[in-house]
């Protein structure tokens, strides 16, 4: 089942449903986030030069570069081995679990090395809202347009990222060429707070989207939405919540293949939630297959309970590898999780274990 969350699987394209109200709610937050992007995008702030992200990126961009053409054959041949230098897993090296690194007090982050997905040389026709940074699991429910940043805590809660260096670097490229233009510093300080960190937030909205759908099937109170933007910021949550609870209650136990389930719920910013949930990385090592496993775990376990036994049966292709896959991981010793974490694997594998039987 893990399989079903990494983009090479080939899969059914099942036309989408349609949610009264969800238009609505889509447009006024969409038109939200471009005023929140945009707020930060001009904020005159910086992450501190010590930031793990800083130093990555000044690394990746140590040298000198006579055109860009140079500059990204450089990086591009630079960046795996830079990753590997901080501690980002990849699947030439185990990292760890980070912590403080892009919110402040009690979080724990994890950073999964992926190469760009377009041409590096189209990043130019839309560098600003490039995404190399991306969330691919969070705790989070709360929809509050809160860019992650140093003075804001995460409760102590895992977020997954994947980082693009490569993509970061050229988007940074293009960055300093438009502050040049304009005289103002080209501080990869400044770069990181105000591009890279905000535009990650449309991933975790969605991600919190689905979050607050899984809650809502287990009859799980969501936590509310706190203004902590200085300016006011809409807030649909109990409209969102409204559709979530009719698909909950249309759909769980029922005879419904994985995939459609997933089209069914609405997402704000992506073409649908199964492009927010799959990992954009090749995960095909052991060096980085237990990023697979703590960032979709919790998934798993959540819909094997969503589906019931009509679903499980209705879903085989890719149910009925789960027992030897916990059994495996049952038997990895996973050093570097603290006791939470590992608490909350074990409490996931034997839900799964008593869903589906062992072996």
């Amino acid at each position: 089942m893990f399989n079903f969350f990494i983009k090479n699987n080939n899969l059914i394209k099942y036309s989408k449903e349609k949610y009264s109200k969800w238009d609505f709610i889509q447009r006024r937050y969409n038109d939200q986030m471009n005023i929140v992007l945009s707020y930060y995008y001009n904020k005159d702030r910086a992450i501190n030069n010590s930031n793990m992200l800083s130093r990555v990126l000044d690394t990746a961009l140590a040298g000198e570069y006579i055109d860009i053409f140079e500059f990204i054959k450089k990086v591009s041949a630079n960046a795996r081995y830079v990753s590997k230098m901080f501690d980002i897993t990849s699947n030439i090296n185990y990292g760890k679990i980070h912590n403080n690194v892009v919110y402040g007090i009690d979080s724990k982050e994890i950073f999964l090395y992926i190469e760009p997905e377009i041409d590096v040389f189209d990043i130019e026709n839309n560098w600003l809202n490039y995404r190399s940074l991306r969330a691919i699991y969070t705790e989070k429910t709360e929809l509050d347009f809160a860019v992650p940043f140093q003075d804001i805590s995460n409760n102590n809660r895992l977020t997954v990222f994947e980082i693009d260096i490569i993509g970061m670097c050229v988007q940074y490229w293009y960055w300093k060429e438009m502050r040049i233009s304009m005289d103002k510093s080209t501080d990869t300080n400044v770069f990181i707070a105000t591009i890279v960190l905000p535009n990650s937030l449309p991933t975790i909205m969605d991600l919190s989207i689905y979050n607050r759908f899984l809650n809502i099937s287990k009859n799980t109170k969501n936590a509310n939405t706190k203004q902590l933007l200085p300016f006011n910021v809409l807030d649909y949550t109990k409209g969102i919540d409204k559709i979530l609870k009719t698909i909950s209650k249309t759909y769980k136990g029922h005879n419904i293949p994985l995939q459609q389930l997933l089209d069914t719920i609405p997402t704000l910013y992506h073409t649908s939630m199964l492009d927010v949930i799959r990992i954009k990385h090749n995960i095909f090592t052991t060096q980085s297959y237990w990023v697979l496993v703590i960032s979709r775990l919790k998934y798993i376990s959540d819909l094997i309970d969503f589906l019931g036994k009509k679903g499980l049966a209705r879903n085989t292709e890719y149910t009925s590898s789960l027992p030897l896959t916990i059994k495996r991981i049952r038997n990895t010793n996973y050093t570097i999780l603290d006791k939470r974490l590992k608490n909350k694997i074990k409490k996931y594998l034997n839900n799964i274990d008593n869903k589906i039987g062992k072996r």
